[in-house]
């Protein structure tokens, strides 16, 4: 069951970030008229008798005059299995994933955004309603993300990763606590290179595994 949660967690996740997704949110400058992004992820050492195995992935994205990703704005949309309402909030709005199972409705994922646009927080709940795994955001005065706090709930152990970003918005550092103790921190060495916007076209990232980046970005 945990590792089918897990998957469902970065589908479905994928699926609530597109209600959201917008040029300031993806830390871009100037007027982008649309992105085609390719990513490739490998290991950094095959084992013994494996195979060197990569996973590829293309995004593809459109963007309006004001940045707002086109076509991704729907209150309520339906997918496969699952639905995603968005519905307004005092402090701006709540996007709520649904995920249909044995064919009943279950509350999967909240996430939650300030009047600016920002992801303040993501509740995730279990199957049974169990609240799973919550993330919070810590922003600046000018709207950066500057810190993700990931918690997690197991067997009655706390998990609890805090991620420092850098100018670009991708994790710079980590630290890893368990039971408010820290045990690990980890830095990734990132590598970029960049347009005349200042928009980064390739990326490039050494860790446990090798992951590359490649935009091709238009602009209006």
């Amino acid at each position: 069951m945990k590792k089918q949660h897990i998957y469902l967690f970065f589908s479905l996740l994928f699926a609530l970030q597109l209600f959201s997704q917008n040029t300031t949110q993806l830390y871009l400058k100037g007027k982008v008229k649309s992105i085609h992004e390719t990513y490739q992820k490998c290991p950094t050492v095959a084992l013994e008798g494996s195979t060197f195995k990569c996973l590829e992935k293309d995004t593809f994205f459109t963007f309006d005059k004001k940045g707002n990703a086109i076509g991704l704005n729907a209150q309520n949309t339906n997918f496969d299995n699952y639905i995603v309402v968005k519905t307004s909030t005092d402090q701006g709005y709540k996007i709520t994933e649904y995920l249909i199972w044995d064919g009943v409705k279950r509350k999967h994922f909240e996430e939650y955004y300030n009047k600016k646009g920002n992801k303040i927080k993501v509740i995730g709940f279990h199957n049974d309603g169990e609240i799973t795994n919550i993330w919070e955001y810590i922003f600046t005065k000018k709207g950066e993300k500057v810190e993700e706090i990931s918690t997690s709930f197991w067997n009655g152990n706390t998990k609890m990763y805090h991620y420092f970003y850098n100018a670009q918005g991708d994790v710079a550092l980590c630290k890893h606590y368990e039971n408010g103790k820290i045990i690990k921190e980890e830095k990734f060495e990132i590598k970029y290179t960049f347009d005349k916007k200042g928009n980064w076209l390739t990326k490039t990232i050494q860790a446990e595994y090798n992951e590359s980046y490649k935009r091709t970005i238009e602009y209006y």
